[in-house]
């Protein structure tokens, strides 16, 4: 059986769009910050594991805060219920 395959040119065309989107993708989290809570341990370990890839296909930068489970949810329960936006 004999595989199909594009044309060089559709090739190039589909090759260059998806280069485009990546471009697009980068450039709409450019110059944003994203703060993110996890629980210490596997949690914020898999999370900060991904911190580099997501940076540069977003160009956002990422910053990962883990602590232990008490302090988190001592804190969210205080901020949630105070109606104040959690802070760090």
């Amino acid at each position: 059986m004999q595989e199909e395959t594009l044309p060089s040119k559709q090739r190039k065309e589909k090759s260059d769009a998806a280069t485009d989107e990546k471009a697009e993708n980068k450039t709409k989290g450019s110059g944003e910050t994203l703060t993110v809570l996890y629980m210490s341990g596997v949690y914020a370990d898999a999370a900060k594991s991904m911190v580099d890839e997501f940076e540069e296909k977003t160009g956002a930068k990422v910053e990962v805060i883990d602590m232990p489970y008490t302090e988190l949810h001592q804190k969210m329960l205080l901020d949630f219920t105070s109606g104040q936006e959690p802070m760090m």
